[in-house]
């Protein structure tokens, strides 16, 4: 019989979310952190906020501009993320917040970029439950 796709549990995986390496240049840093995922009840959350900003601006015919835009997502990939290990700034290590998380990414863009990719890296999270066997 082919594989019955009920077995992957997306949702549990986006609750679940991943840990992923940041990286520079192609290489990894030291600095680890977790996100959940697309899916999970805080990433609907949150983005159903940046959507209904995004949409109430151009009703008003007042479309957000770029920046105004990855401002929102910075929010949501603070939001999605749920811890780290390694964040050192100006040689201080940084223990995690969301309002930190906020911070960082949006004077690192390099960094949130990497945390909302990963936000959407089902596929790895996936790895991180287990499939349902048949009985």
């Amino acid at each position: 019989m082919a594989f019955d796709i009920r077995k992957i549990d997306t949702k549990a995986a986006a609750e679940r979310g991943m840990t992923f390496p940041l990286k520079w240049d192609g290489e990894d840093v030291g600095i680890k952190i977790s996100v959940i995922g697309a899916g999970s009840k805080a990433y609907k959350k949150h983005k159903a906020i940046v959507d209904g900003k995004i949409a109430s601006a151009e009703k008003r015919g007042k479309a957000l501009t770029d920046d105004e835009k990855n401002s929102l997502y910075m929010v949501l990939a603070a939001n999605c993320t749920t811890g780290w290990t390694g964040m050192v700034l100006d040689g201080e290590e940084i223990d995690f917040s969301v309002e930190k998380a906020l911070s960082i990414y949006e004077e690192f863009p390099v960094i949130g970029t990497q945390v909302i990719a990963n936000i959407y890296n089902i596929t790895e999270m996936v790895g991180n439950v287990e499939i349902t066997k048949d009985s």
